[in-house]
């Protein structure tokens, strides 16, 4: 996993010089970031009883956008996920995972209007064995859908969907799961520098051999994230709330956590340019219950 961070962060520093290697043939920009925070599981189990888990969380990765055309473009991101936390009751026990993620996104743009677009991702999950178990399984999930951005004023309203596929590579076709997931966020500028921003999200997954078997995850979050003027870097902190139901069962799961980091862009713009000529496309975010799929 550690290989993979260095690969990432060495990909996309690369591909930000490529433009000016090739005398600025095209325009490429992007960012990487580091975010680090807590997290939160309250694991529900099917007789009624709950245990609390509490224990660090961090992300590291980055995006780069290329124009093809003034109106044409596509983007990349790549990141790499390590969450853990202990059982409140029992330290020598847990849930956790990493995951490195993948994402390319293929858009038509009108800086003054709209991006519509579609989008692809593939993840890898593996669960950390905080609980001793005999088996630690992976899980691969792939997506495939569109967005939409629209550039109102100082507002940006954004929408993502996508059909989603799972295997949980230890089950075979009895761990493979599929459904719907979408996004909804509203980013706000305060200033050219400083963004505030809010999102809901929903996921429906069911088994492929257990079709009434029926997962649903509904998801919000903050954020807020400040550029000081005339300077690469920016501070973000964001907070996010899972929930996750199984038709039929009393075992809801509650994920949350709170993060906060920066992020060092490639280009010299403000954030609400960004917004609306940079990389300013997300990956999915799932829930992926280290202990479920």
């Amino acid at each position: 996993m550690r290989f993979a961070v260095v690969a990432a962060t060495t990909v996309l520093l690369l591909g930000s010089a490529a433009p000016v290697l090739a005398g600025g043939a095209q325009r490429l920009d992007g960012y990487v970031y580091v975010e680090g925070g807590i997290n939160t599981f309250d694991q529900g189990f099917n007789d009624g009883s709950h245990k609390l888990a509490h224990g660090p969380a961090y992300e590291v990765g980055g995006s780069t956008e290329m124009a093809i055309t003034p109106s044409l473009g596509v983007q990349g991101d790549l990141s790499f996920r390590d969450r853990r936390a202990p059982y409140d009751d029992d330290p020598d026990g847990g849930v956790g995972d990493q995951q490195v993620n993948a994402t390319m996104h293929a858009f038509y743009r009108d800086p003054g209007a709209f991006l519509i677009g579609a989008v692809g991702q593939y993840a890898v999950a593996s669960q950390l064995n905080l609980s001793h178990l005999d088996t630690p399984f992976t899980t691969i999930r792939t997506y495939a859908g569109g967005e939409a951005q629209g550039y109102l004023g100082d507002f940006v309203l954004y929408a993502q969907a996508a059909y989603e596929h799972r295997v949980r590579q230890d089950a075979g076709d009895d761990g493979a799961t599929s459904g719907w997931i979408g996004d909804v966020e509203a980013r706000y500028y305060l200033q050219p520098n400083m963004e505030i921003g809010a999102h809901v999200g929903r996921e429906t997954m069911a088994y492929d051999s257990q079709p009434d078997s029926t997962v649903t995850v509904t998801s919000g979050g903050l954020a807020l994230e400040f550029q000081p003027e005339n300077m690469p870097f920016s501070a973000f902190a964001k907070y996010d709330v899972f929930n996750q139901a199984t038709a039929g069962l009393s075992n809801d799961q509650w994920y949350q956590r709170v993060l906060v980091g920066l992020k060092f862009n490639f280009d010299d713009t403000t954030l609400e340019d960004r917004a609306h000529s940079g990389a300013s496309l997300k990956p999915f975010e799932s829930y992926n219950n280290p202990n479920l799929f």
